[in-house]
């Protein structure tokens, strides 16, 4: 039997490429650079033209990207 969350459900924070810049300090387009070779996932929402990434999907890129 599956457990069952009776509270809210947790919706991942969304970034324009433009916040996510901002949040990152990578230039827009070198994140437009990352997301064409599929190295960032976007988010593209019905009704919307606006390309999005997730948060997380954008601090997973940055600490995969750290040198050691």
């Amino acid at each position: 039997m599956s457990k069952r969350s009776d509270g809210p459900t947790a919706v991942p924070r969304l970034l324009t490429l433009q916040a996510a810049s901002q949040a990152s300090g990578v230039p827009v387009n070198s994140l437009r650079d990352l997301v064409s070779r599929g190295h960032l996932p976007t988010v593209r929402l019905p009704q919307n033209r606006r390309v999005f990434v997730l948060a997380d999907d954008l601090a997973a890129l940055v600490l995969r990207s750290r040198e050691r």
